[in-house]
């Protein structure tokens, strides 16, 4: 789930207005940053996780999880 929560989009973790968010400076994730303990569905387009240390605005799209994810069929599909 690290690679998730280093991944967040949010304005908070990613940045915005050419500011770096707080991931930007973080070498590692605590064991509560990386533990998922819901995850709820944004509209038709996305998923929002909901972290153990209470982080739940970022808005995954479906698009930016597919992208990220490594398994051979979505790999395949990006050569």
């Amino acid at each position: 789930m690290g690679a998730l929560a280093l991944a967040c989009p949010c304005a908070w973790c990613a940045g915005e207005g050419g500011v770096p968010g707080v991931l930007a400076s973080k070498k590692s994730l605590s064991r509560e940053e990386t533990t998922l303990v819901n995850i709820e569905p944004v509209g038709r387009y996305g998923l929002t996780p909901i972290w153990e240390d209470g982080h739940k605005t970022g808005i995954y799209t479906y698009e930016k999880l597919r992208a990220m994810c490594d398994c051979d069929e979505c790999s395949k599909k990006r050569i």
